[in-house]
């Protein structure tokens, strides 16, 4: 009898996360904006906001990642765009 290899992946050092940056999604309606963040640790988080608000933020997909981030409303912060 021969025996088969699994040929299932296997994860490799190089393939092992180590980025420290969040990462970002969002979905813009008509009524809310929706949030998913993977934090730095890998763990992933979400926010949901009205869309518009004009008396709280200018801006909701910024507003949520100044609230996942721990930002207050006046911090700025500089992105790092990504297309991976």
């Amino acid at each position: 009898m021969t025996s088969k290899q699994s040929s299932a992946p296997t994860a490799s050092p190089a393939s092992v996360r180590t980025d420290k940056r969040w990462q970002f999604w969002i979905d813009r309606g008509g009524t809310f904006t929706d949030i998913v963040a993977r934090k730095s640790d890998g763990s992933l988080v979400t926010h949901k906001l009205l869309s518009e608000n004009p008396e709280q933020y200018r801006d909701a997909a910024v507003a949520g990642i100044r609230h996942l981030l721990g930002l207050k409303a006046a911090s700025r912060f500089a992105p790092t765009w990504s297309t991976a």
